[in-house]
């Protein structure tokens, strides 16, 4: 299940990073959402909530990426694209606790006990 394409992010931010790289950042974008959603089964979700989440943190993944290799535009500190980072990763969140929040209806997420 992918909540959100390269070629939407591709659109929506007019980056210029190689479609592989994109590809890796979207990935990780998701596995995150993933890890939020799977203790009440709702990985693979088709809702607007996860794909709005994965856009989020794939934002913030493309913004890591240029920090990390110098390419953050010379206008943009390096504390700028931190806090930019941090917005999108907290709205990302926000939108995946408000959806498990409404879906589960106070039900409790599913706990697996490993004995060994």
């Amino acid at each position: 299940m992918s909540y959100c394409s390269v070629d939407e992010l591709i659109k929506t931010t007019g980056t210029l990073i190689s479609e592989a790289a994109l590809q890796e950042i979207v990935e990780e974008a998701e596995r995150d959402i993933n890890i939020v959603l799977a203790p009440y089964d709702l990985t693979g979700s088709t809702a607007d909530a996860p794909k709005n989440a994965a856009l989020c943190f794939a934002r913030a993944g493309i913004l890591r990426r240029m920090y990390i290799d110098g390419t953050q535009p010379e206008n943009v500190s390096a504390s700028g694209v931190n806090a930019m980072i941090t917005n999108l990763e907290a709205k990302g969140n926000r939108i995946l606790a408000d959806f498990v929040s409404d879906d589960t209806s106070g039900a409790s997420p599913r706990v697996r006990r490993v004995h060994g």
